[in-house]
């Protein structure tokens, strides 16, 4: 008997845009929005990741200044070719760069950043990595972005 889920999301949604469409739709429920019952579940999930993204990349002493920085104000897909850009109420952001079975090429993840260049301070990478995964990327950061891998999902 085969080890593999048969109820797994990435046996049906095999492209980075179907995990992008999932982030898109996660992440909507950390919208200011009231919730309750199985929502209010889908909006403290949304919260809790945006959390870890944004933790990922803060010293342990800045850890304790996010809690507010937890409402989606805004969520696009593929603007200029970032897979998934979300800014909160903060005002500041997260490139989402989604990879499945590839890796970043031609200079990408420094090129998404460049056009925040007046915001550095308040705009996060994740490099959202899932299936084959290189192995020298052993760190939590990669070329600037917060690593994010299937370890991490689960």
């Amino acid at each position: 008997m085969s080890e593999e889920l048969t109820n797994n999301l990435f046996n049906y949604a095999t492209s980075e845009l179907s995990q992008d469409a999932f982030l898109c739709w996660l992440l909507s429920y950390a919208q200011e929005k009231k919730y309750s019952g199985d929502d209010a579940k889908l909006k403290k999930c949304a919260q809790s990741l945006i959390k870890v993204f944004l933790l990922g990349q803060k010293s342990i002493f800045e850890k304790d200044l996010i809690e507010e920085d937890l409402i989606v104000k805004k969520i696009e897909k593929q603007w200029k070719y970032i897979d998934v850009l979300v800014t909160l109420e903060s005002d500041k952001k997260i490139i989402i760069e989604d990879k499945t079975y590839t890796t970043d090429h031609d200079n990408q993840l420094e090129r998404y950043k460049d056009e925040f260049t007046n915001e550095a301070d308040n705009v996060y990478g994740v490099y959202y990595k899932t299936g084959f995964c290189c192995e020298t990327i052993i760190n939590d950061m990669y070329k600037g972005y917060y690593f994010f891998n299937l370890e991490r999902i689960r």
